[in-house]
């Protein structure tokens, strides 16, 4: 096979690799995107010592996501030198789920900013403060996973109620943290 034949698919199961281009785009996105929440978690007040700080572990995992960013972009320029492709073909056929997972982002946090509503729960000895972010989230992450990993609407929901409901438990019970909303 050479060169010119190549065409990336996606980084779906067995699909082998995205673009190099677009892997390129990626790194660059992410690598700004963790810059500015670790500036901004810098600038959050620290009540008591560092280990309380309230923008101790955005700070921690933008640090990581800015190596994983990092590390991706070096892969990808050195796949490019090494197998230079055109990606004329591979850009549309991701961009649609792209754009529309940047959409349910953009429409994911304005309701976390707009809809704010709170109910306490009693659940045997534990109280739980339900917010916007509980229903809000579970039905964006549902989505979510729905359009990039099964079409079955169940297995969805599910993993989208354990797994809120278990970051809703840990922040407010754990780290007395109040979630957003």
């Amino acid at each position: 096979m050479s060169n010119t034949d190549k065409h990336y698919v996606s980084e779906d199961e067995s699909a082998g690799y995205a673009s190099p281009v677009l892997d390129i785009i990626a790194a660059v996105a992410i690598s700004a995107l963790s810059i500015w929440i670790m500036i901004e978690s810098l600038s959050l007040k620290v009540p008591g010592a560092i280990t309380t700080a309230p923008g101790l572990i955005p700070f921690i995992s933008a640090g990581m996501l800015l190596i994983m960013a990092i590390a991706l972009g070096v892969a990808a320029v050195r796949r490019q030198r090494s197998e230079p492709v055109s990606i004329a073909l591979d850009v549309p056929e991701e961009l649609p789920r792209t754009g529309l997972l940047i959409a349910i982002l953009v429409v994911y946090v304005s309701a976390l900013e707009f809809l704010e509503f709170s109910s306490d729960v009693e659940l045997g000895s534990f109280n739980m403060q339900i917010t916007a972010f509980e229903p809000i989230s579970i039905v964006v992450l549902t989505t979510i996973l729905r359009i990039f990993w099964t079409p079955r609407l169940w297995p969805c929901l599910l993993v989208a109620i354990i797994w809120i409901s278990f970051l809703s438990f840990a922040f407010q019970s754990l780290m007395k943290i109040p979630m957003p909303g």
